[in-house]
């Protein structure tokens, strides 16, 4: 009676909304997953309330590690159905902030980004298609421009010349930007516990709520063949197993350089929850990107089973290694909810390059390391309202020992030019290679609308400033801001917002100063105003 219970409840008003009582609240492995919302792409306002609802044990944790728009697809019946869209609008005043955004990349000025589609289903074959359009003002700010003696666009990123490169320009070209892809469109045919499928669709690896070390919505969604396990997972004797392995196409920016050949990447995913904890679930990701035509995406399935090698120390780092045109990224990761508790706990650890040796193992298991840890925790018990406090930290960069080898920084590389990107994004964290960001939030949560306060400091591409003015004391670019952020529930729809402010200081290295008494840096005022407005979570 207590599941049944559990179920209409959560079925009438939602993930977050249903407040259960603490006494019919069940571990989350025992409770029948709730009519999700229309669709739930991610960094969506029903992705925020699915999330907690995990940690008041109202939702079962399996299939959030490793998710994308067709992980929460599918119709109750055949046929059509229309999507509601989900729609943000963006206002920056003085640099480009942008992270986490999809096919959308929010420059100087006003932004808009839109995402609307159909859903249908046919027997045992899925199809989504959720186009997006994306628009940005573009307005010009101070930056430095490339160095064209590395045949460098002008707008390419200025500290990744060939011995890190990275194709992710400070700024993508002089006028308005309008993009419009397939978004997050899928096709998928279910066959037992497992599906396949095409798709242009983000995804999302890992436990982080900001920075997502392997595979995040940062950058647009990439062209890609999939095989996974349904949301369900596969259950054996010994827990739930779930799985994606997918194969696609890379594309460069328009302002990096004019040799672009293409790239293929292939990733997989596995993450494992054992029977009898519910709550814990460990994982694993590998991504391997090569450069080669992207029409030969559905051949490189195996490349994730491949041996990556990098040049060694001694060897200059334009010097093309011997694995050829290849490189590598692969991370574990762990999360572990409590529901009784309300809590949650989570860390992923990640590394550019593989092992060679037991000696390396033991000797630099940080090399070209980098890693996030988290946690949350939402009041729990019968009650009205909420508290919720969280926290992140993430961390990309190298220590001394790692910064002097020819793979130097987090997603650049000396085997394929453009790095770990897609259209100008790196696939990964947000906050790029070499960074590290530390961010911590208090909402007050009701049924009907939260409120909520957040801050959050980011060191930006500190590799990049070892290379370029070693031990520099002023050097550092740095940023902090506060904020404040809300949503309401209106009518069906969900409608939030958020404000930030804060300055960063020497902004790309510009303070050459050698004592901590000089301010001859560039410093910026810095604010940032975001509006969605999206379907609510049923």
């Amino acid at each position: 009676m207590k599941k049944q219970l559990a179920f209409v409840l959560a079925l009438v008003s939602g993930p977050l909304a249903a407040q259960l009582p603490a006494d019919t609240a069940t571990r989350a492995d025992t409770v029948p997953a709730p009519a999700a919302p229309e669709w739930v792409p991610i960094g969506s306002a029903a992705e925020d309330r699915l999330r907690t609802a995990q940690l008041l044990g109202q939702e079962p944790s399996r299939g959030y590690l490793v998710r994308s728009v067709s992980s929460y697809a599918g119709p109750r019946a055949e046929g059509v159905q229309f999507l509601r869209p989900h729609l943000r609008a963006v206002y920056n005043s003085y640099l480009p902030v942008s992270a986490n955004e999809g096919l959308a990349w929010s420059g100087r000025g006003v932004g808009f980004h839109g995402l609307v589609g159909a859903r249908a289903r046919f027997g045992r074959v899925t199809v989504i298609a959720a186009p997006e359009v994306a628009y940005t003002q573009n307005r010009d700010f101070q930056r430095i421009p490339a160095d064209a003696g590395d045949g460098r666009n002008p707008f390419a990123h200025p500290f990744h010349g060939p011995a890190s490169s990275l194709d992710a320009p400070l700024r993508f070209g002089d006028d308005p930007v309008v993009r419009v892809s397939l978004g997050q469109s899928s096709v998928t045919a279910q066959a037992g516990a497992f599906a396949a499928g095409a798709a242009t669709e983000s995804l999302w690896w890992g436990p982080g709520m900001r920075n997502a070390l392997l595979m995040s919505n940062n950058a647009p969604g990439f062209p890609h063949l999939f095989v996974r396990t349904s949301p369900e997972g596969l259950r054996t004797r010994f827990g739930t197993l779930e799985g994606r392995w997918v194969a696609g196409g890379l594309s460069q920016s328009s302002y990096f350089d004019d040799e672009d050949e293409g790239r293929t990447i292939a990733a997989l995913a596995l993450a494992f929850t054992p029977r009898g904890e519910p709550g814990l679930t460990l994982g694993a990701t590998r991504a391997v990107y090569r450069a080669a035509r992207p029409w030969s995406a559905p051949l490189r399935f195996l490349d994730v089973l491949i041996p990556v090698r990098h040049p060694e120390p001694p060897r200059p780092p334009a010097v093309e290694s011997a694995a050829g045109s290849t490189d590598q990224l692969f991370a574990l990761f762990g999360r572990w909810v409590f529901p009784e508790s309300g809590f949650e706990m989570y860390t992923e650890w990640a590394r550019q390059e593989g092992f060679g040796s037991v000696r390396e193992l033991l000797a630099s298991p940080d090399a070209t390391q980098g890693y996030t840890v988290g946690m949350q925790w939402v009041s729990p018990g019968e009650r009205a309202s909420r508290l919720r406090l969280q926290a992140e930290l993430t961390t990309l960069e190298q220590n001394d020992a790692v910064r002097n080898r020819p793979q130097s920084s987090f997603y650049t590389s000396t085997n394929v030019p453009q790095g770990y990107t897609h259209r100008g994004r790196v696939i990964g964290a947000a906050i790029g290679p070499g960074s590290s960001h530390q961010w911590a939030a208090a909402d007050y949560l009701r049924r009907d609308w939260r409120a909520g306060v957040f801050a959050a400091r980011t060191r930006w591409d500190e590799d990049a400033l070892e290379r370029i003015s070693t031990r520099n004391p002023r050097g550092h670019d740095v940023q902090g801001v506060v904020g404040l952020r809300g949503a309401r529930r209106v009518a069906g729809w969900e409608v939030t917002g958020e404000y930030s402010f804060g300055r960063r200081l020497n902004w790309l290295f510009q303070n050459t100063a050698r004592a901590f008494n000089d301010f001859d840096s560039v410093d910026v005022n810095l604010s940032n105003f975001v509006l969605t407005v999206s379907p609510s979570a049923r």
